[in-house]
């Protein structure tokens, strides 16, 4: 991975001592990236935290989540990623991480009519001991949550889970997500604390305690 995307697992779990050991040529590969903030660019950080505050759904048929707001953001990001004329990545290259069956489903049909089907779509533990060029996170959940926030996040909490997800990405990290739901969350606040010292992060307004 490029060594500022190990940066934050670095410091988070590793006490540092994490080592970059990708091509240098495909971890650069993506420091152009049309959607990385100014800053970002200026101080070649290959990552992005895209805020918004959409909404969690449920259908009938089934108790797993899904937000319409980000699939969106995803889809966009995608077709982006797959325009750049310089260093140009292919669909397999990219790897959508979410920890919602719904959101996968949804996800990978809507990637499969525009004809992007070789883009991996799946839950963290199926990017296991795999990496791609590119990797997108959604985090899916949004706005007021039931019961304790902590048991609204679910998935997201699991500090495992979050690690893997940080570190399958090579050269370009893109984290979806509702800034003001996770920074309850003292990892996903370390996180986000981090994205915005990096001036990685785009999107909707930030909680006061980011500010």
């Amino acid at each position: 991975s490029h060594k500022e995307l190990l940066t934050i697992p670095k410091a988070l779990y590793y006490d540092n001592e994490l080592d970059a050991c990708a091509d240098e040529r495909m971890a650069e590969s993506c420091l152009q990236f049309p959607g990385l903030t100014e800053d970002a660019r200026k101080k070649k950080v290959p990552l992005v935290f895209h805020g918004v505050i959409g909404q969690d759904l449920k259908e009938e048929t089934s108790p797993s989540f899904f937000n319409v707001e980000e699939i969106v953001i995803v889809l966009d990001y995608i077709r982006q990623i797959l325009e750049m004329r310089e260093n140009k990545v292919l669909p397999k290259e990219i790897g959508v991480i979410t920890p919602y069956r719904r959101q996968v489903q949804k996800i990978r049909n809507k990637l499969k009519k525009e004809g992007y089907q070789d883009v991996m779509v799946g839950s963290t533990e199926e990017f296991q001991g795999q990496e791609r060029a590119v990797i997108i996170l959604t985090t899916v959940r949004s706005g007021e949550t039931s019961g304790h926030v902590r048991q609204g996040l679910g998935f997201l909490a699991s500090v495992k889970r979050f690690n893997v997800a940080l570190t399958r990405a090579q050269s370009l990290l893109v984290v979806v997500g509702d800034p003001e739901l996770l920074s309850t969350d003292s990892t996903w606040m370390e996180f986000l604390g981090k994205v915005v010292e990096m001036g990685s992060y785009t999107g909707c307004g930030l909680p006061e305690c980011l500010v």
